[in-house]
């Protein structure tokens, strides 16, 4: 189920990214859509490309393990199922509604018998698991969001 996202102007500007091709930066954001609400899925390279590329002829496999190699995304297992993480999804999105009351549908990666790179590194080398996680606060607190300032006027007849 697609769910709504939010891409922030500085995604472009990102150099790490950017040395992907355009189908796989295409890709990370759509992981974002797939993703639940703290930014797992499961690792279904085949339903991922008829999800967000039906039309198109690629090898989701080597797409993926692009952003694993660059840590966009993290790849791990856990319960004998292979398990994808968005890396920084929480502090990236801002979820409303139901979807921000939800807990994960997925084991998290700390929960995770093993996690998996990219070819030739050591699973669970390079502390993915502390980029995963994280908000991005402004201080506020919540103040002035999803208030309806026009409930404290008057109606008008």
């Amino acid at each position: 189920m697609g769910r709504i996202r939010h891409i922030k102007p500085e995604f472009f500007l990102d150099e790490v990214l950017a040395n992907h091709n355009a189908i796989v930066r295409l890709l990370f954001v759509g992981l974002w859509t797939l993703a639940d609400c703290e930014g797992r899925m499961e690792e279904r390279p085949a339903r991922i490309k008829a999800q967000l590329f039906p039309y198109e002829s690629l090898d989701m496999e080597l797409s993926l393990g692009a952003l694993v190699s660059t840590r966009h995304i993290l790849r791990y297992e856990a319960e004998g199922k292979g398990y994808l993480q968005v890396t920084n999804f929480l502090k990236h999105q801002r979820l409303s509604g139901k979807e921000a009351a939800a807990m994960s549908l997925f084991p998290g990666p700390a929960d995770s018998v093993k996690r998996l790179g990219s070819i030739g590194e050591e699973p669970g080398s390079g502390g993915e698991a502390a980029d995963v996680q994280g908000r991005e606060g402004k201080g506020r607190k919540g103040r002035g969001r999803n208030v309806n300032r026009n409930r404290f006027l008057p109606s008008r007849p």
